[in-house]
């Protein structure tokens, strides 16, 4: 399913790269989520070839979770509307979900730029049992959304995206997915992931706000209760995290303010606070800030 607000240059090339797709047993829901540009123009263009939802901006989970709900298939794979997939993507994820103790299926990725040149690729390996990965804080299944497939029954379990998340919606619901069932991954990049000005992930603010939050739920989840033990570890990496994007903001009092905060929760934080990647990085947030 494709959330869409306000993608209306991008989501014709999203819903082009599933119509491509060599996998044929698909439905394709797109949720157009509150756009006020003309993308219902784009939308009502592919007719019966979509299943097309319009309804008020309710946040990219919101607009995810109408997905599910209008659903008909076992399996559920996301596509944000400036993102693309390869053709043989859905073939070669959904083989892997004839072992039924396996919930979510990610894949590799290219980063590109607006015109989907690559900039990068990534192929990650991360499979099995991932739950004490989440207590790195940083992302266990990398490329967002767009990379996954998920059995819906984990849906039912598990509840739907958090509305109350935005840019860690899907961190939150990897976690709880990775509570109960194993994770599988194709090494190879099918999707590409387009870097743009108004990317999500590049909003501190909203960052910070979604690590909190993600860290509270998954140490109140009983779901979770085998990472109890890591519960500060987790807290200062995630402190680190912060007080790292506000230095390459150029907000030093809540830099340091995060720095203090990760060596009092964690005190092995000062290794890294002492290291040359974080000097370097504080002088050119100095240099970039003067």
């Amino acid at each position: 399913m494709i959330p869409n607000h306000n993608y209306a240059e991008f989501v014709g090339q999203a819903i082009d790269s599933v119509l491509a797709q060599t996998y044929r047993d698909f439905e394709l829901i797109v949720v157009n989520n509150g756009s006020r540009d003309n993308s219902l123009d784009v939308l009502h263009a592919y007719g019966g070839r979509i299943r097309l939802f319009d309804q008020e901006d309710r946040g990219q989970a919101g607009a995810r979770n109408r997905g599910i709900e209008e659903s008909c298939g076992e399996l559920i794979a996301f596509l944000d509307a400036d993102d693309v997939w390869e053709p043989t993507k859905l073939e070669k994820q959904v083989p892997l979900f004839d072992d039924p103790s396996v919930g979510l299926v990610y894949c590799g990725h290219c980063v590109t730029d607006q015109d989907l040149n690559v900039l990068e690729v990534h192929l990650p390996t991360h499979r099995g049992r991932l739950l004490r990965r989440f207590a790195d804080v940083s992302a266990t299944i990398i490329g967002g959304e767009s990379t996954a497939v998920i059995r819906k029954r984990c849906f039912d379990e598990l509840g739907n995206f958090d509305p109350r998340l935005s840019i860690s919606a899907g961190w939150d619901m990897y976690r709880r997915i990775c509570s109960r069932y194993k994770v599988e991954v194709v090494t190879e990049p099918l999707m590409l992931y387009r870097q743009h000005g108004s990317n999500a992930h590049l909003r501190v603010t909203v960052y910070e706000q979604d690590v909190l939050l993600r860290l509270k739920k998954m140490f109140a989840d009983p779901l979770s209760a085998e990472l109890m033990p890591l519960k500060a570890q987790a807290y200062g990496r995630a402190y680190l995290a912060l007080s790292g994007s506000y230095l390459h903001q150029g907000n030093w009092r809540k830099c340091l303010n995060y720095a203090a905060q990760a060596l009092i929760t964690w005190p092995p934080s000062l290794a890294y606070l002492l290291s040359t990647p974080w000097r370097t990085a504080a002088r050119r947030s100095v240099g970039a800030s003067v």
